[in-house]
């Protein structure tokens, strides 16, 4: 097979430029998510511009900007948690309350999710869902609760991680409480604390140097059915698309990579009509 003329690749230098995302996250996406395909031309990896061109307009399509509004629900949702949370079970045995700042951005981050999985359902197929903190009483495994009033008829758990990462990973003893899983990067910055609190007038001799929060970017990644999900446990490693080791995990875990996902406005429809 030819390979395709130079002035149809972009550099990984290019190709970065031209989607306007943090280096170290595009490379994540790429040879460890394995969301894009590189290839080394002359010592330099290249990705095909039509590859390029296809994978930006199908993340512009998966993108949501959720608004202070949002950002507060969550917020109200993780401080409720940490005060009714109490004391909890550690490594070595010991007991001690979850520093606030790590705690506050776990649970916001997860709940951030959920909403922008609930926008991204509302804006792109017109149908309104709820999620699970805006009822009083969960049941494991499944985050979406109502299907435009009524019961779904398929478990779906969304799971959150950073904006950098690109795996969706479910445990080994939560593999059979959903159907569904949907893998969202939320871009919480870590400061959000701060860009909240700016205003306090306290704070007005380092305002400035603060930046401002008026939205949380998220992406909603792709999905995969629960027969779909990779058993891990017997080698107890994860392997990025590149081949290379990850990390070594834990415990069994179950994991697919962001690119083996499904993503396409056609699985999206396949989900949503089975919802």
């Amino acid at each position: 097979m030819p390979t395709p003329r130079s002035d149809q690749h972009l550099t990984l230098r290019e190709a970065i430029l031209s989607c306007d995302i943090e280096e170290n996250y595009f490379r994540n996406y790429v040879f460890k998510g394995g969301e894009l395909k590189a290839r080394k031309i002359k010592g330099r990896w290249m990705i095909l511009r039509q590859e390029l061109d296809k994978w930006k307009e199908n993340r512009d399509y998966r993108l949501i900007k959720l608004g202070m509004e949002d950002y507060f629900k969550a917020f109200n949702f993780a401080v409720k948690q940490f005060y009714r949370g109490g004391l909890v079970v550690v490594e070595w045995g010991k007991t001690k309350r979850r520093e606030i700042g790590e705690f506050l951005f776990n649970q916001m981050g997860g709940k951030l999710g959920e909403l922008a999985f609930r926008e991204f359902l509302r804006s792109r197929f017109g149908v309104e869902v709820r999620v699970s903190f805006e009822v009083e009483k969960e049941l494991p495994g499944q985050d979406i609760f109502k299907v435009k009033g009524r019961s779904p008829k398929v478990r779906v758990s969304i799971k959150t991680t950073k904006i950098q990462n690109f795996n969706l990973w479910v445990v080994e003893e939560d593999i059979d409480l959903s159907d569904a899983y949907v893998l969202c990067r939320v871009d919480l910055p870590l400061d959000h604390l701060l860009r909240v609190l700016r205003e306090h007038e306290k704070l007005s001799e380092i305002r400035d140097i603060i930046p401002e929060l008026h939205e949380v970017e998220a992406e909603v990644v792709g999905f995969a059915w629960k027969d779909e999900l990779k058993a891990k446990g017997s080698s107890m490693e994860m392997i990025g698309a590149d081949g290379k080791l990850v990390q070594e995990l834990r415990r069994p875990q179950y994991v697919m990579l962001s690119g083996e996902l499904k993503r396409t406005k056609k699985d999206w429809e396949s989900l949503v009509n089975t919802l």
